[in-house]
């Protein structure tokens, strides 16, 4: 995805470069439909990267959500023996859920 707009961002360099040296005419109609086709390749790859970095965050989130509600599922039912760090309270101390 990134590297389709990567390749569509190089054409266009090469596209104005060629224009700037005199190698390609502005005013050339295909020459303006190739513009228009890379920058709608570079959108879409940019949009795609994009979408599929929204989805990753996403995943992360519902991990640390799935994370949470197990942990209060288990504190609620009384196994909450050691701390959610793994760590037995002090001694003589009791975590606030082991009153139940």
């Amino acid at each position: 995805m990134r590297k389709r707009a990567a390749e569509a961002e190089a054409k266009f360099k090469r596209l104005y470069d060629a224009i700037e040296n005199g190698f390609a005419d502005v005013f050339d109609p295909l020459l303006k439909e190739r513009a228009t086709e890379l920058q709608s390749i570079q959108d879409h790859g940019r949009a795609d990267t994009e979408r599929a970095r929204e989805r990753s965050i996403g995943r992360g989130r519902a991990k640390s959500l799935h994370s949470l509600e197990t942990f209060a599922s288990q504190a609620t039912a009384g196994a909450c023996e050691l701390s959610p760090a793994g760590i037995a309270p002090p001694t003589g101390a009791r975590w606030p859920c082991a009153s139940r």
